[in-house]
């Protein structure tokens, strides 16, 4: 009698367990139905900002205090995308161009207020306010502008600074110069100016440039010259036979970021 108790309580043990399974699997069927969803609008939201960025729209003031989408319905979720100016960590405003955008998409599944699921997306993304060529009086397009030379020797390097938010957009180093003679432009023993592009006058030499030693640098003539500000006096002389205006020797060099 006893082993039968046993197997009828073993039964009952299995069978209860059987039947909790099958409402955890419903719960969990569930759960994941809704945070799937959850995900979908999220992405969704995420193709519909860009989308939104890449109009005339007056999105970079027309918002309240970065939220550009707030509750807004998408694919039986509700989402709120807000944007973030990275290089000034404030909501944008008329000169914004490099965005945090976040996109929060919410699940309710029972319509009780509360979300059965929530997904964020955030992605980084560059939007020009001109189109047009423009250089701003302060040259700040450029991570470095040699007026007359730019000599890289002794395995020297400049790369991209590998934490800066900015960094994750894949922008190319920009450097700028009057110089127009022959090998003005020199990365020399081993040096590299990595993701690089050169903006030269239209008149420069067609060998401005020497990176026979490192990766290509890219290279890009301007129509118009560029007005360089005169730079504040150290009130010291410039060494006999002067200086290059712009020189790297064994060194390694970060730039481009915030």
């Amino acid at each position: 009698m006893m082993l039968v108790m046993v197997s009828v309580a073993m039964a009952s043990i299995l069978a209860t367990a059987y039947l909790v399974s099958r409402d955890n699997s419903i719960a969990i069927s569930r759960n994941s139905a809704a945070a799937m969803q959850a995900r979908w609008a999220s992405l969704s939201a995420l193709e519909m900002t860009v989308a939104l960025l890449q109009t005339k729209t007056d999105w970079r003031l027309n918002h309240v205090n970065g939220i550009l989408l707030d509750g807004y319905p998408l694919a039986g979720a509700t989402v709120t995308v807000t944007a973030l100016d990275l290089e000034k960590n404030t909501a944008p405003d008329a000169g914004s161009e490099y965005l945090r955008v976040l996109a929060v998409a919410e699940v309710d599944i029972d319509n009780d207020g509360v979300p059965d699921a929530r997904q964020s997306t955030v992605f980084l993304v560059y939007v020009p306010v001109a189109t047009e060529p423009r250089v701003s009086v302060g040259l700040d397009e450029f991570a470095v502008f040699a007026r007359n030379t730019l000599t890289m020797r002794n395995n020297s390097t400049m790369t991209r600074w590998a934490t800066a938010p900015l960094n994750a957009l894949g922008g190319r180093i920009n450097i700028g110069t009057h110089a127009q003679n022959s090998g003005a432009i020199s990365m020399l023993d081993n040096s590299a100016c990595i993701d690089c592009t050169v903006y030269y006058p239209d008149s420069a030499s067609g060998t401005l440039i020497n990176d026979a030693s490192g990766p290509a640098v890219g290279e890009n003539s301007l129509p118009f010259e560029i007005p360089l500000p005169v730079s504040p006096s150290s009130g010291e002389a410039f060494p006999s036979g002067g200086m290059p205006d712009f020189e790297l020797n064994g060194s390694a060099t970060t730039v481009m970021g915030s």
